[in-house]
């Protein structure tokens, strides 16, 4: 698999241990966001959340570590 389509961006997995799933598709999505000022996705692998989160809350600071 080389990759995940999103509407507004693209993750590129090919050499990745853990691909993107559903399971990490519905975590963003339910992730209460609020009025979060600020995020920080620790272990981001794909980056899937942290993209996750800055389409959603777009006003926030989002950092991800690997």
């Amino acid at each position: 698999m080389a990759g995940f389509q999103f509407k507004q961006f693209s993750i590129a997995q090919c050499s990745t241990a853990m691909k993107v799933s559903t399971d990490g598709i519905m975590l963003g999505a339910w992730a209460e966001l609020g009025s979060a000022q600020q995020i920080l996705d620790v272990g981001t692998g794909t980056g899937l959340l942290a993209l996750m989160c800055k389409q959603r809350a777009p006003h926030s600071d989002v950092r991800a570590l690997i």
